[in-house]
């Protein structure tokens, strides 16, 4: 079988993004719509640990790969890749929130002003920094500002400090030093302290840690990615093809199961435990899954999933929850309608995405001619 040595792709990590992408989604949802079908539910919090961990992995494979020169230049390849499809959606929550009604001349001026207001209250929304410069739900009366875009705010922030470390650490201790085991270190400090601060790792934007005044979801982030260093060290060697076949059905059905399970409780750590080990077996795999296609669209259907999900909540649903109420009364309907719109949305923005991007591009092209 084609190995991934030179690949360094590996399609199953996809499959693992698409369905905690999608537990997101219905965690979200039920924290406004509550089903009350599935037992700890509101455990789903625990998918972005596995996101978490899983950044720290693909940045040590950079990092090692040296694919980037510095921090500035990794975080700059990763927001050139998720910019076109933020843009998108700030704009779209921009204007659908300014523009309810135009009844008249008059209520069309009010909604061009808030819509500049939404748009310039947005900027650190644009750029990623919005759980470091939360000004938005003061301006604007509107979540969705704020929520739920706190993990990719801290995965970008914490990863350039991150890459920045191991550069530090490599010049002064060179390749053979152990440096990477300081994100091991820190993971345990880190959660340590959450832990005792707050008796659980359900933290995102709403704590904040008194000594430094930042939301305490960033030292989350922070702590697992680094953790995610630490292990991308480390390999499986499954030898017996048997033992490999099982594995790769347990370890999925180990996360996808177990994710439900006493929620806020000390099996968090546990759990973060279990997320390791499965990316550290996934890391070594070396062949082609037969389903690499699937995979492969999978992981690109979860990225457009995540950033429109929550515009779906409060600009698409609600305003159906609250025309039809008696959606809520039929369970199979109202989860048809809540897979309708979200997927639907998700393509849309990935279609209005692709000439964004190119405008993105030209943009960057510009700024360094001009450099």
């Amino acid at each position: 079988m084609e190995t991934l040595e030179k690949k360094a792709y590996y399609p199953r990590i996809d499959f693992y993004r698409f369905v905690f992408t999608i537990f997101v989604v219905i965690l979200h949802f039920e924290c406004f719509y509550k089903t009350n079908t599935i037992d700890n539910v509101f455990a789903l919090y625990r998918s972005v640990d596995f996101f978490f961990l899983l950044s720290g992995f693909l940045l040590a494979k950079s990092f090692k790969n040296q694919k980037y020169q510095n921090a500035l230049d990794f975080t700059l390849g990763k927001v050139k890749k998720l910019m076109p499809l933020n843009i998108v959606v700030v704009l779209a929550a921009c204007i659908v929130s300014a523009f309810p009604k135009m009844l008249s001349v008059k209520g069309l001026l009010n909604s061009c002003w808030t819509f500049f207001i939404n748009l310039v209250s947005s900027v650190p929304n644009i750029f990623f920094v919005q759980l470091f410069i939360p000004v938005l739900q003061k301006i604007v009366p509107n979540r969705f500002e704020a929520f739920p875009m706190w993990y990719i705010s801290s995965m970008i922030v914490s990863s350039f400090l991150w890459f920045w470390l191991l550069t530090v650490m490599k010049s002064k201790f060179g390749e053979s030093s152990k440096y990477r085991s300081w994100g091991l270190v820190s993971a345990v400090l880190v959660f340590s302290f959450l832990i005792n601060q707050y008796d659980k790792t359900d933290i995102a934007f709403d704590e904040i840690v008194p000594l430094f005044n930042l939301p305490a979801g960033f030292f989350r982030g922070f702590a697992e990615i680094g953790l995610g260093i630490f292990l991308a060290d480390y390999r499986f060697e499954v030898k017996s093809p048997i033992l490999k076949n099982f594995l790769k059905i347990f370890f999925p059905a180990l996360l996808f199961t177990m994710i439900f399970y006493a929620k806020y409780s000390m099996f968090d750590y546990i759990y973060v435990f279990f997320c390791a080990v499965t990316i550290i077996f996934e890391f070594s795999l070396q062949e082609t899954p037969k389903a690499e296609k699937v995979y492969t669209f999978l992981g690109k259907a979860a990225l457009p999933i995540y950033f429109t999900h929550a515009f779906v909540i409060f600009y698409e649903y609600t305003p159906l929850a609250q025309k039809f109420p008696a959606l809520a009364d039929s369970f199979y309907l109202n989860i048809l309608v809540r897979t309708i719109l979200v997927f639907a949305t998700a393509f849309a923005a990935y279609l209005l995405a692709k000439p964004m991007s190119k405008m993105l591009n030209k943009l960057y092209s510009a700024v360094k001619d001009a450099d």
